[in-house]
């Protein structure tokens, strides 16, 4: 008889990481249950197949209605045989809510997806970990930075396996064109865009470059008036308020030649980024064998040191030039990732699943 894993989404994101966790548990012959947001389930259309039961909720409910959704989530795992149950976002309060109810005979993990939270939160410190004492980050380079208790167990996982997106689709692109692609929303909290636009009005782009804020624009007036007034305006693609679908959105990354995170000292949480925490770029770029181009600083985490390129925040349009003109060192790091044993996917099949069946300390 197989043993039943529940993976569960309680926050209404971070749906790209439930894929590599569906593959890697039916590789292992689980038998796989989903419980997450309502809004979420279309968007693992690719894997229904897959899954063998599932419960879909609406957490934005207060009082007793929020109780009674907590108590269906119990029941479904108590009543439903799990052996396993990993939360996919785990340090979430409604998360330490459910972990009120008892769960005899259930084992648990999780996804942090900020370290910062096993030092500095509450919440993780003094109530999740208590029953949740199997973690995985998102990174090895946040592992030397982490400040857990010794009775953890916590490793990496790279979430970088999913289904072909944007597969039927192709963009039209020149023969010499050189695309950037910076994924994600344009928030200048989280991605250095005033300092991107800054270079640009200063050195101008080589006319086969094509920056693409592959993100809506819900970013200050001020801020889209800069992007709009740009000399080589063309050759910056926007996208607008509109949410980009996910067909077109994988279909630029498949066809860029680099991913930007745009992480720079400036921006408020640079040093979450640098030490704690991942940007959703990274797995992307890994997952598409696409070279990252990153600031100096990450040159600290071993992935970035071997497999990235970096530059000089103030030099970051002149090392863009450099790279549009040398496909030889793209081809060079594209073989690199290629051939890179951390992405393969027995390897972090393993982990994970080494992990999840591991003996409690």
């Amino acid at each position: 008889m197989p043993k039943k894993a529940v993976l569960i989404e309680l926050g209404g994101s971070h749906a790209e990481c439930l894929f590599s966790q569906i593959y890697f548990l039916r590789e292992r012959g689980y038998e796989i249950h989903v419980i997450c947001n309502r809004h979420l389930w279309p968007f693992l259309s690719d894997v229904h197949e897959y899954i063998t039961g599932h419960l879909l909720v609406d957490t934005n409910v207060k009082r007793w209605k929020r109780f009674k959704m907590l108590q269906e989530v119990w029941r479904y795992i108590r009543y439903g045989g799990i052996s396993h149950a990993i939360f996919n976002t785990t340090e979430l309060k409604i998360v330490r809510d459910l972990l009120i109810f008892p769960f005899p005979g259930v084992e648990f993990a999780g996804l942090l997806h900020n370290g910062l939270k096993l030092s500095s939160g509450f919440t993780v410190r003094h109530f999740i970990t208590q029953k949740v004492k199997k973690l995985f980050v998102l990174n090895d380079g946040m592992l030397p930075h982490l400040q857990a208790s010794d009775l953890l167990q916590i490793q990496s996982l790279y979430a970088v396996f999913f289904p072909e997106m944007g597969g039927s689709t192709t963009l039209p692109k020149g023969k010499q064109e050189f695309w950037v692609c910076i994924p994600g929303e344009i928030d200048p909290r989280r991605r250095d865009i005033p300092g991107l636009i800054q270079q640009i009005q200063e050195h101008g782009l080589a006319s086969n470059i094509r920056v693409i804020l592959l993100g809506s624009m819900n970013a200050d007036p001020a801020l889209v008036e800069a992007i709009n007034a740009l000399p080589q305006r063309s050759q910056v693609i926007t996208f607008g308020e509109e949410k980009i679908s996910n067909e077109i959105f994988h279909a630029y990354i498949r066809q860029s030649d680099i991913i930007l995170p745009l992480l720079h000292p400036p921006i408020p949480r640079f040093q979450e980024f640098f030490k704690t925490r991942i940007s959703g770029a990274y797995n992307l770029a890994f997952a598409y064998k696409k070279p990252l181009m990153m600031e100096q600083h990450f040159e600290a985490w071993t992935d970035f040191k071997e497999h990235a390129i970096l530059y000089p925040e103030n030099d970051l349009v002149k090392t863009l030039h450099d790279l549009a003109g040398q496909p030889a060192v793209m081809e060079k790091k594209v073989e690199g990732l290629h051939n890179w044993p951390k992405l393969k996917f027995e390897v972090q099949c393993n982990k994970y699943i080494g992990l999840l069946e591991a003996a409690g300390r």
